[in-house]
């Protein structure tokens, strides 16, 4: 019952991870999107009022699986950004607009 009220007042349950890494006049964060049947974990560029996100992962609803993926973050380039993850896997994000 609990999962079909969810669904149906289209819940989300969204969240940003950690405060944002600048660069210059840019940022990049971490946002969990976590539905019912997955979680999103998305590299989230913004840059003035441009927000673009960067699908990196998705995973079983469990916080000791997802939370593995939380690891650092850190700008590679102008437009690129990498999460490594706590087990040393890294994961790219990159953008155009961001540098507009």
């Amino acid at each position: 019952k609990t999962c079909e009220e969810i669904i149906y007042k289209d819940y989300i349950n969204e969240w940003l991870w950690k405060k944002p890494v600048r660069y210059k006049n840019k940022s990049v964060q971490i946002k969990i999107l976590h539905d019912v049947d997955k979680v999103s974990i998305y590299m989230t560029f913004i840059n003035g009022n441009i927000n673009e996100d960067v699908l990196l992962v998705e995973e079983t609803p469990d916080e000791w699986v997802y939370s593995n993926y939380l690891g650092e973050l850190e700008w590679v380039s102008e437009n690129e950004a990498r999460l490594i993850t706590k087990d040393g896997k890294v994961f790219l994000g990159q953008v155009e607009s961001v540098n507009k």
